[in-house]
């Protein structure tokens, strides 16, 4: 039966909101399909991309009315907009290179889904038109304030912006302290990735508003189609960005298509190369080279060829010239920096001259060391 009023059909946003649930969907099969490139954080966004599919493709079928013909449908998005969640803070840990497992207290986290889910499967046992009853007041009766309906939308949104939240601060933290390089080569990436927390942000507050004016109808309307125009956003930007959809092509995938290196241990390998040179500041060594370098990390030296070249797009001697760049800079840049010679910081970071690091300096950073401090102390005086 069909609500009163309100007659199955379909417009052009709904149209265009299902255009973009296929996007989510061919983008996740893209994703799991992937032999190659970082398959762990490509899972866990194309699980997140999948469930963002399910839900605008129940969001079209309810706006529209077409759910009338499939009334066992009805709440199936819930477990799936549960999944958005946790799917997109494990994508952000595993792309930052942390190690863990699904299992323990990690599964915890689809537990909501999980619960969901087992509501829903006891749902196809209740009558189906005192289901399509409670449907049509949702989208009739405007009016009519229902606390527990809007407890059961604010739990989810609650939910989705504490998972968004943490994974602002992972991508944060991965930001304060992950290589000076890996940052200076990922930066791209990361931006775009900062940019769509931003929007995802932005969409849950808009729906949160929705959900709470008892706006059902629009709600189910314009949140699939600001998704739908950040998935447009993600097919343009994110998937060009080999930290989103890392499928190796072209030299890289040519050179080591034979590696036994698995995206596993290239995670743990590339977290290890972050921590020894924040911490241990092995590039201050004048003398350091691959294989001096695979040694300490106890990692064959072609495979840690493999993930400076995967990883940050140059060879050993560039990525190391970056970090011992960046490391000047920070030198340049603190309060102490003018009791400090150009000399004893070219020194310091592993340059075994004030000409060579002049040159590298000015290459990557567009200006000389000596201009570069002045802008500094510049800023810090303005």
């Amino acid at each position: 039966m069909a609500p009163e009023n309100f007659q199955p059909s379909f417009h052009a946003l709904a149209i265009i909101n299902l255009i973009g649930a296929s996007q989510a969907l061919l983008s996740a099969a893209a994703l799991t399909g992937a032999r190659r490139g970082n398959r762990l954080p490509n899972r866990y966004f194309a699980f997140f991309l999948a469930a963002l599919s399910i839900y605008i493709i129940m969001a079209v079928l309810l706006e529209t009315g077409y759910i009338v013909r499939m009334p066992y449908l009805l709440d199936i998005e819930n477990p799936f907009l549960f999944m958005l969640g946790p799917c997109f803070y494990f994508y952000i840990r595993a792309a930052t290179g942390e190690s863990f497992k699904l299992r323990g207290k990690t599964l915890l986290h689809f537990l909501p889904s999980l619960l969901f889910g087992l509501l829903w499967l006891a749902s196809l046992f209740i009558n189906t038109e005192v289901k399509m009853a409670d449907y049509r007041n949702r989208l009739t009766n405007t009016e009519q304030f229902d606390p527990a309906q809007l407890i059961a939308f604010l739990i989810i949104d609650l939910q989705i912006f504490m998972y968004l939240i943490a994974g602002w601060r992972k991508l944060a933290n991965f930001a304060r302290h992950g290589a000076p390089a890996a940052l200076n080569r990922v930066s791209t990436d990361w931006r775009w990735l900062r940019n769509l927390l931003v929007a995802l942000f932005a969409v849950a507050l808009f729906s949160t508003v929705l959900d709470v004016l008892s706006f059902d109808r629009a709600n189910m309307r314009f949140t699939p189609f600001l998704l739908t125009i950040i998935l447009c956003s993600l097919s343009y930007f994110g998937l060009r960005q080999s930290g989103l959809i890392p499928i190796s092509v072209g030299e890289h995938a040519r050179k080591y298509a034979k590696s036994t290196l698995t995206p596993e241990a290239s995670h743990g390998i590339f977290l290890k190369l972050q921590q020894v040179m924040e911490h241990e500041k092995l590039f201050a060594d004048s003398t350091l080279s691959l294989p001096k370098l695979a040694k300490r990390l106890a990692v064959p030296t072609h495979h840690l060829s493999q993930i400076i070249n995967e990883r940050f797009g140059q060879n050993f001697f560039n990525y190391l010239s970056s970090v011992r760049i960046e490391e000047a800079k920070k030198r340049l840049s603190a309060s102490e920096a003018d009791s400090t010679t150009l000399s004893e910081i070219a020194y310091a970071v592993g340059f075994n001259s004030l000409s060579a690091f002049s040159t590298i300096f000015k290459k990557q950073s567009g200006v000389s060391p000596s201009q570069f401090q002045k802008q500094q102390q510049s800023q810090v005086g303005a």
